[in-house]
């Protein structure tokens, strides 16, 4: 995939996630996992000045979101991500299983891409254990 595009999808993702956040924001940081028809996104932030974690499925009841919205621009989110994937098996490059995309309000990004095997734990296991690893001690960038 050539850098440019792959810029591109990455704006794309950004400004999805931008428009889901009804506040201003600290960081953001979203798992998105994709292999064998199997399809998984999520994300965290912390709203500007707070340590808390707010999970992307709260927001339409916390901050009264329309549902319709939240779902139109999930359902946007999940079409960049798959283009972003399809862009890697087009170029011929190794597509990955799961990424974690970070990015922080003063706009530093970073992109992780995993090709582990993932089909042989369960959704809850994979969620717990990105959480331990992306949402505890700090680590935020």
């Amino acid at each position: 995939m050539d850098t440019k595009e792959k810029e591109n999808r990455y704006t794309a993702i950004a400004n999805t996630v931008l428009e889901m956040i009804p506040e201003k924001w600290d960081w953001v940081k979203l798992y998105a996992e994709y292999w064998d028809g199997y399809y998984k996104c999520y994300f965290y932030y912390t709203p500007a000045g707070s340590d808390e974690y707010i999970y992307n499925l709260d927001i339409p009841d916390e901050y009264e979101v329309s549902q319709e919205t939240f779902d139109r621009l999930d359902e946007q989110l999940y079409d960049h991500i798959k283009v972003l994937r399809n862009e890697f098996k087009n170029q011929e490059e190794k597509p990955w299983t799961n990424l974690t995309f970070s990015l922080q309000s003063d706009g530093k990004m970073k992109i992780d891409y995993d090709y582990s095997a993932l089909s042989d734990l369960n959704p809850l296991e994979k969620r717990k254990r990105w959480e331990s690893n992306n949402l505890t001690g700090g680590d935020k960038g």
